[in-house]
């Protein structure tokens, strides 16, 4: 999560530091296209920075997913089922083929 969020918001840096003034100027794209950009640009070093923080942060939660495997998955089943049974009575009042489909989807999970 942390990862996808500092994704976004260099998305977001990028997009209005660089967006509308590189579109309008023909300039930057003639320099672009000869290869006279620049790679020490400050936000290179901004992604390099986010590239490192979200690997870390993904190595992180691979390594507390590991560890806590069997607790996450008695969780889902659990909620899995709580879900089903409420949604199979929620539907008694709507559609009362929805709610015995998961009634028997609840039944399966247990």
């Amino acid at each position: 999560m942390v990862a996808f969020l500092l994704h976004v918001a260099v998305i977001f840096i990028l997009a209005f530091s660089l967006g509308a003034p590189a579109l309008s100027s023909s300039n930057e794209d003639e320099a672009a296209l000869a290869g006279n950009v620049s790679l020490a640009h400050p936000i290179l070093g901004l992604l390099v920075v986010v590239a490192i923080v979200g690997g870390v942060a993904s190595s992180g939660w691979v390594y507390f997913l590991q560890r806590h495997a069997k607790s996450l998955i008695t969780c889902t089943l659990y909620t899995t089922i709580v879900v089903e049974f409420s949604l199979a009575l929620a539907l008694f009042f709507v559609s009362v083929g929805a709610a015995i489909l998961f009634l028997l989807l609840g039944g399966l999970t247990v």
